[in-house]
């Protein structure tokens, strides 16, 4: 699952990406870290939360696993856009 704490930040780089014909590459990153440990055991649920970064058109994220209702943070890290590939990487 997918949390947007920056919501403002957010749709100025759908806007950017979509704009800069790199929307796809922006949507294949979000589904990565939205599904990312929710392959590991049926039932589990894991929340990605997004929050903006100082780097243009990038995040910082915190990955939780909910555990008996909490959330227990897993790790954390970077959604990093690079302009000379026009794409996003992930970096923990």
């Amino acid at each position: 699952m997918l949390e947007i704490r920056c919501q403002e930040r957010f749709d100025a780089v759908s806007k950017f990406a979509k704009e800069n014909n790199c929307h796809e590459a922006f949507q294949e990153t979000l589904n990565y870290l939205s599904n990312y440990y929710n392959r590991d055991v049926a039932g589990d649920q894991t929340i990605c939360t997004l929050f903006p970064d100082f780097a243009p058109q990038s995040f910082t994220f915190e990955m939780c696993k909910l555990v008996n209702g909490n959330r227990v943070s897993r790790f954390g890290g970077g959604m990093i856009y690079w302009d000379d590939e026009k794409k996003w990487t992930v970096h923990t």
